[in-house]
């Protein structure tokens, strides 16, 4: 119970009587514990989490990071409060980053967005953030909650893996062989440029060839194994006999 007295005094001061207000807070003080233990409880979800975790207000300030961010950046909750987060990067990345974070919040959409940031080390690392909407009970926006990862060495793989392909591909394109690359069931994944100058110059090969899709090309994504079955003509033998010899190599029948 929450009890409040008040003294009632008479025109001249003098004490007459006390009037007591007894107010039933058996409720509020359950709501409130309920509340401060729910909250408990995501604090210490969100400080298990090995991935930086976030969650602003409606007018996409920050209300709370975990300890995987503060950690990240070396920084505690208080120097990033409010829009104060902003100051972590970098500074050709900021603008459209914060632009399309706004831009989330107007319209109490998804967010998605990378930018460098600066690790607590001081290096510079690239940054993926993905945040989701949160609304009350009653449906209100409340502002969202995001989740950051370091995402450099995927995206460092990632243009490895394009430079390695760049290489290949101008390699082969400085050889002058017609050359074509098969997967393990015959598809055609990559050709040189002798490859398609050759179809391209042959005049029995319509357009419908030179496609890249289906079986009915002799481009990328076409199965040259389909395409030598279905050969016709006074040649078709030899094709067949291609298409025999690649299937005894794809089996490890021949080298």
């Amino acid at each position: 119970m929450r009890i409040r007295a008040s003294l009632v005094r008479d025109s001249d001061g003098i004490p007459q009587f006390s009037v007591l207000h007894v107010e039933d807070i058996t409720e509020r003080r359950r709501t409130a514990e309920a509340l401060r233990e729910s909250e408990d409880r995501f604090r210490i979800m969100a400080d298990c989490s090995p991935t930086m975790m976030w969650v602003t207000d409606a007018d996409g300030g920050c209300q709370f990071v975990n300890q995987a961010y503060r950690e990240f950046f070396g920084t505690t909750y208080e120097q990033v409060a409010g829009d104060k987060w902003q100051g972590l990067l970098h500074p050709d990345d900021a603008s459209e980053y914060i632009g399309a974070f706004h831009s989330a919040v107007r319209e109490h959409a998804s967010f998605q967005a990378e930018a460098r940031v600066r690790r607590a080390d001081g290096e510079w690392r690239l940054l993926g953030s993905h945040a989701e909407p949160r609304l009350s009970p009653q449906g209100e926006y409340l502002g969202h909650v995001g989740l950051s990862a370091d995402i450099t060495e995927r995206r460092q793989a990632e243009q490895a893996i394009r430079d390695s392909r760049e290489f290949a591909q101008s390699t082969i394109d400085a050889l002058s062989s017609h050359i074509c690359v098969l997967d393990e069931a015959g598809r055609i994944i990559a050709v040189n440029r002798a490859w398609k100058q050759f179809a391209e110059a042959n005049h029995k090969v319509g357009a419908e060839f030179l496609n890249t899709g289906g079986d009915g090309g002799f481009g990328e994504g076409a199965n040259y194994l389909t395409v030598c079955d279905h050969s016709i003509g006074a040649d078709a033998s030899e094709a067949f006999e291609v298409a025999a010899g690649i299937r005894a190599v794809l089996e490890g029948k021949r080298s």
